[in-house]
């Protein structure tokens, strides 16, 4: 995404559409100091361990997704998160982890997705 207003933006919208399941920006925001996206739930992290570490959490029973959005000066943490030693699961940037069905949109949200990077 171009902007953090433009994360923002997104992440609450969505949140808004009901959409529950974890939520992170990757960029320089730190999230916890935007009252929206603190009471949304979104996290945030700069740096790509702190992505690995909530990439890593993807599992049945326990964690069953984790949307990113990501600014574009940070896509080098997704592509690094990914060489960590961390169990980080395939995604793709516009819909998810690979091999997953995402999740139904609520009833007022037309079906497909977008790209979120």
């Amino acid at each position: 995404m171009p902007t953090l207003d433009l994360i923002a933006q997104t992440a609450l919208a969505w949140r808004k559409d009901g959409r529950a399941e974890a939520m992170v920006a990757v960029c320089s925001m730190d999230t916890r100091a935007h009252q929206g996206l603190a009471e949304a739930n979104v996290g945030s992290t700069g740096d790509a361990a702190g992505l690995a570490a909530a990439l890593s959490a993807v599992a049945p029973g326990v964690l069953d997704a984790v949307t990113e959005f990501c600014a574009y000066d940070s896509l080098d943490k997704i592509e690094a998160a990914q060489r960590t030693d961390r169990s980080v699961p395939p995604f793709d940037l516009a819909g998810g982890v690979r091999g997953r069905t995402p999740p139904a949109p609520p009833p007022n949200r037309r079906a497909g997705s977008g790209c979120v990077g």
